[in-house]
């Protein structure tokens, strides 16, 4: 069967193409050369988005779309069950389940009803995170992205549209390959913006993943230094961490919905609630015990807050970084490490002082963050210490029998050299959560601290982080931290 006339296309055309394909041979930029670098300028600007990045097809356009968002294993993908076989096999390839969902029998495209069902049922099972929507174009007319864009920002889920066969069609003005967070299109010959060969080109807004896609399109090379073929692009996949059975309409107490938000603990909120600062579509609460719904308008001191997604950072700390999110004498502080991470308001669980270094945990899960810096849940802490002088056998002894300090007894968990030559390095494990505890005890016996490692802090460590890098936590790190598996 013939999809098009290309030699027909050719014989109208052959003048310019002929032009071209030699321009492309004198320069030898055969691999995303200056033509290359028009077109993507060009299509971006036809469009209407920022970005466009080209690549080898248009299921490569797909399989790098879902890899710069992370969908994998756990994650299920909403795709329409009439279509071509790369809208489910590309989040297959990367782990995740896809779930099919029945199309509209007027247009063939992807039915908002039924996505809608698909979606509650997966969410209200959780087994499956459900994470992005596949919506495809189908014979030049695009999906009905208002309704579908709708559920996702509903539940919270990621929306790719494959433009390929909606090329050039449009809804209300907006044109085709300009609807999804990320939206590709293919340049097979049988499309409307077929080429001679095969081709896609993947288009979106947002400046992070363009240059994530950019990345993965050449193996993970860093494109702002392309001269040199030993820079990797350094990116870290965002985690969205699981939160079973969510329904949008399901109530929530107050105090929770605070804490889920990033503002406070649990325990805070209630104080705040009986103060008088926050209110609920404009009347003030101040009951305990008062729901509300996900989709209610909260203010906490007249500003608005939402429940924000939850984001666990494990930074390793440098020196002369002072932890607090703002620092009145303009300080360094740990927010200046972790900016790049996200854009919901993290902050640091603890504290370090500004000269010790290490593990350090930035979240927005105030629940969690109470849990383990409340006393009656100190986690365990190692450090490695250093000092000024070799520490003496006796001195090891008292530390793990105990001294008194001018706030109470302390005494270590456990303490032992941490050389078997060097004296001066000693490892000490310690629950308490007093400040500067650990310097204070080694100053008490006559000894200066000169450097200060946590090398431990709940069950997290900093094995393969550099100094001063971060890493999201894995979500099983943070599900252990939840269950309070840690010490």
């Amino acid at each position: 069967m013939q999809f098009r006339d290309l030699p027909k296309q050719y014989e109208v055309l052959k003048t310019q193409i002929d032009a071209a394909m030699v321009g492309v041979a004198a320069s030898a930029h055969f691999i995303s050369g200056p033509q290359v670098k028009e077109l993507e300028k060009a299509l971006a600007e036809y469009v209407g988005v920022k970005h466009c990045i080209t690549c080898a097809n248009g299921t490569d356009a797909i399989t790098i779309a879902m890899r710069a968002w992370g969908v994998g294993k756990g994650d299920a993908v909403f795709v329409p069950d009439f279509t071509f076989f790369s809208s489910g096999e590309c989040p297959a390839d990367e782990g995740a389940t896809p779930i099919y969902v029945d199309v509209d029998q007027r247009t063939y495209n992807l039915d908002p009803v039924k996505l809608e069902e698909a979606v509650k049922k997966v969410v209200a099972e959780g087994k499956y995170k459900a994470k992005a929507v596949v919506a495809v174009d189908l014979f030049g007319l695009p999906a009905d992205y208002p309704a579908i864009k709708a559920i996702c920002e509903k539940y919270g889920l990621l929306l790719m549209e494959d433009g390929a066969q909606g090329f050039g069609g449009s809804i209300n003005g907006k044109l085709a390959c300009s609807f999804g967070d990320i939206s590709t299109t293919s340049f097979f010959p049988a499309k409307p913006l077929g080429c001679y060969g095969d081709g896609g080109a993947i288009f979106t807004d947002n400046d992070e993943w363009a240059t994530l896609i950019r990345s993965i399109c050449v193996h993970g090379k860093d494109m702002s230094n392309p001269n040199d073929p030993n820079a990797k692009y350094s990116f870290k996949k965002r985690i969205e961490y699981s939160e079973a059975h969510i329904d949008p309409e399901a109530p929530i107490r107050l105090n929770k919905f605070l804490a889920n938000a990033g503002v406070c603990s649990r325990r805070e909120a209630d104080t705040f609630i009986e103060a008088g600062v926050v209110s609920v579509n404009g009347v003030v609460v101040t009951e305990l015990g008062t729901k509300v719904k996900r989709t209610d308008e909260v203010k906490f001191h007249d500003q608005p807050v939402k429940i924000e997604k939850k984001v666990y950072v494990l930074l390793n700390k440098p020196k002369d970084y002072v932890t607090t999110s703002d620092d009145p004498q303009n300080r360094k502080t740990v927010m200046d490490l972790v900016k790049d991470a996200c854009d919901e308001r993290i902050y640091p669980v603890g504290r370090l002082d500004r000269n010790t270094t290490g593990v350090l945990l930035l979240t927005n899960d105030g629940e969690l963050a109470s849990k383990l810096t409340h006393p009656k849940f100190l986690k365990k802490k190692i450090y490695h210490v250093h000092t000024d002088k070799n520490v003496t056998a006796a001195d090891m002894r008292q530390i793990a029998e105990g001294i008194t300090l001018d706030d109470g007894d302390i005494r270590a968990d456990a303490v032992e050299y941490a050389s078997e030559t060097d004296r001066k390095q000693i490892g000490i494990e310690i629950h308490s959560g007093r400040n500067r505890i650990v310097r204070r005890i080694f100053e008490h016996l006559g000894y200066k601290v000169t450097k200060l490692d946590r090398v431990f802090f709940a069950g997290l460590t900093k094995k393969n982080l550099k100094r001063g890098d971060w890493r999201y936590l894995t979500e099983q790190e943070v599900n252990m931290l939840r269950m309070g598996a840690f010490e």
